[in-house]
């Protein structure tokens, strides 16, 4: 997550960064505990939508909110996983 706010800042002063991402998102998610067939869509848009925050957050306290933003983002899957879980 970090370096995504580095990433859009280069993006902004013109540099063609698409070449920095991975697909980390896949092993977040593994790391979670979802097997690769349970990846979706959803979950993906999930990963989007903090990932989106990131460049809205204040330089000065931007690692105390990234800890905090990781935390929901966990809590998140956490309960993606379960709903899955109870289906």
């Amino acid at each position: 997550m970090k370096n995504y706010k580095l990433v859009k800042a280069l993006d902004s002063a013109g540099l063609v960064s698409h070449d920095f991402y991975t697909d980390l998102e896949k092993a977040i998610l593994t790391l979670v505990g979802f097997k690769e067939e349970e990846h979706n869509e959803n979950l993906y848009e999930i990963y989007d939508r903090f990932l989106k925050k990131l460049p809205e957050m204040n330089i000065y306290d931007f690692f105390i909110h990234l800890d905090e933003l990781a935390l929901q983002f966990y809590q998140v899957l956490l309960e993606q996983k379960n709903l899955k879980g109870r289906v």
